[in-house]
């Protein structure tokens, strides 16, 4: 049986790690693997590149010029290119663990699942501020609701796309981000199984930019107006009304518990970083636009 993996790019000659990182994996008998890699840059400056990684490697890669940065035009150009239903995705600067597509394929199989999420662990420089590792706010792990997972992220995972029906991804989120968590919830909403393998781990390194309050700040606001666009994807003026009042509760009780802890380093950020996304799914109520991410 033949997997594909997509894999957006934008100007990352990381991606060399990630290549090699697939070529590596200790696959199950009888499959194989194609990859996909989908140039989000304007001009094709990496195609040159990234083919003769493919030669060098000896990776089956088809390399797919998607321009205008924006993340959903890449991301649907690596669905339109795939040649398979069995579909992994993997972030251009993440390095996969030597079994991942294994234990993806397998937790598929055994919960008769549809989506896979695996764990994202961050790999972060001597330099890390420690509230940010003490936090670990740049790894990532889907949420559970209820027992469920109702949406999550594409830097690890498995889509078995004959469920998504053609789905693809919002250019609307295309420059603000939360596009994944868009494709997922709606999968979510048509009866998908979303699922967590937590042993399929992949590896990424935080950049030195990544390391700021500011940085951090404006991606947990970015989320929390992602949240509340799926909110109030199909509710009524009474549900934004709701949403507004909770939001704004949740985000006063955040902000009282940061002078609560405001000499504990760990949680005086947490909870900072909390009512901000609620600051986001507030804004959201108010109809505000999403900030540009891309």
């Amino acid at each position: 049986m033949e997997v594909c993996i997509g894999i957006c790019t934008y100007k990352r000659p990381e991606i060399r790690l990630t290549l090699e990182s697939i070529v590596a994996q200790v696959l199950p008998e009888n499959i194989t693997v194609t990859v996909v890699v989908a140039d989000n840059d304007e001009t094709t400056a990496a195609k040159e590149y990234i083919e003769n990684l493919a030669i060098e490697l000896s990776l089956k890669l088809k390399y797919v010029h998607a321009p205008k940065r924006n993340i959903s035009i890449a991301r649907n150009a690596c669905l339109d290119n795939t040649t398979s239903p069995i579909f992994f995705t993997i972030d251009d600067d993440q390095v996969a663990s030597k079994n991942w597509i294994s234990l993806m394929l397998k937790r598929l199989d055994k919960d008769n699942a549809d989506v896979v999420f695996g764990p994202v662990k961050a790999i972060y420089p001597d330099n890390t501020p420690k509230w940010i590792i003490a936090n670990d706010f740049h790894s990532h792990q889907p949420v559970f609701v209820d027992n469920e997972i109702k949406t999550g992220y594409t830097g690890n995972t498995l889509i078995n796309l004959a469920k998504a029906d053609g789905l693809h991804f919002n250019l609307i989120y295309g420059r603000t981000g939360g596009e994944d968590t868009d494709y997922f919830y709606q999968m979510y909403e048509k009866g998908a199984k979303l699922v967590y393998e937590p042993m399929a781990i992949v590896e990424e390194p935080v950049p030195e930019n990544r390391l700021t309050k500011t940085w951090m700040l404006k991606r947990k606001l970015r989320m929390g107006q992602s949240f509340g666009q799926l909110q109030l994807s199909t509710s009524s003026l009474l549900d934004r009304i709701k949403l507004f009042f909770i939001s704004l509760s949740k985000l006063l009780f955040c902000f009282l518990l940061c002078l609560l802890f405001c000499v504990n380093n760990k949680k005086f950020h947490f909870w900072l970083m909390r009512g901000i996304f609620h600051l986001g799914v507030n804004l959201k109520s108010l109809g505000l636009n999403h900030i540009e991410n891309y």
